[in-house]
């Protein structure tokens, strides 16, 4: 009986790549992202369908938490480690072990013109007793998340290979300096995170974000969408 010709298995090099858009929204309390499929559907997930990240653990069980969003924390020990995040956090500050440093309401810290420079804060305290910088606060947050970002969706078909449109949004009264600042810190966790350099970053503000979704899901006669909700690709 004649051999069957080997036919090696293909291997992620060898796949057309499928195209994701992403949405990132950091929330002064809590946060959440958003994903959707815009290459053909997978068996795991159907194209130009926006779902919720999910998977985030409440930190007690007996707490009723919304799968799509968790609290923006951060913790540090004392070696200026982050060594938690989210409802991890929110689970040591109810307990009465030491929280260690805990990190909270850090989002404005970008922009100045929500800031009372003047006076201190406790995050300035906090900040000075770590040795770390907003900037680098920012950049530890969304690392971490954007690794359970990158778990939760390779479970529905995402692979390395693939390419990524992430979409931020930015409070609108920000000036161009504190969106500049969260962009250079999104591109640092992304990188950190295993996402490809080739993987795009767009700023939106909050208002241009809920316009865009209500002109997406609303069934508007005679309106013509003009406006490109993204600030700039880079």
């Amino acid at each position: 009986m004649a051999e069957l010709p080997f036919r090696p298995p293909k291997v992620e090099a060898d796949l057309q790549p499928q195209i994701w858009e992403l949405g990132i929204d950091l929330g002064s309390t809590y946060s959440g992202a958003t994903y959707c499929l815009i290459s053909p559907s997978n068996p795991f997930c159907t194209r130009n369908i926006v779902y919720n990240v999910g998977g985030y653990k409440a930190a007690l069980q007996s707490k009723v938490t919304i799968d799509g969003k968790f609290p923006t924390l951060l913790r540090y020990d004392v070696t200026g480690i982050c060594v938690a995040w989210g409802h991890a956090v929110e689970g040591k500050l109810q307990s009465s072990e030491n929280p260690g440093y805990v990190v909270k309401l850090f989002k404005t810290g970008l922009d100045c013109s929500e800031r009372t420079v003047e006076e201190p804060t406790e995050l300035d305290d906090i900040l000075r007793r770590l040795g770390k910088s907003i900037d680098d606060v920012f950049v530890d947050f969304f690392r971490l998340w954007l690794i359970h970002i990158k778990n939760q969706l390779s479970l529905v078909g995402y692979r390395s290979c693939d390419v990524v449109h992430f979409t931020v949004t930015v409070p609108a009264a920000w000036k161009m300096a504190g969106r500049r600042r969260q962009e250079m810190a999104f591109l640092g966790a992304k990188s950190a995170a295993g996402f490809a350099a080739e993987d795009t970053v767009a700023l939106c503000t909050e208002p241009e974000a809920a316009a865009a979704y209500v002109l997406a899901t609303t069934e508007l006669v005679g309106v013509e969408v003009t406006m490109d909700v993204r600030i700039g690709v880079f």
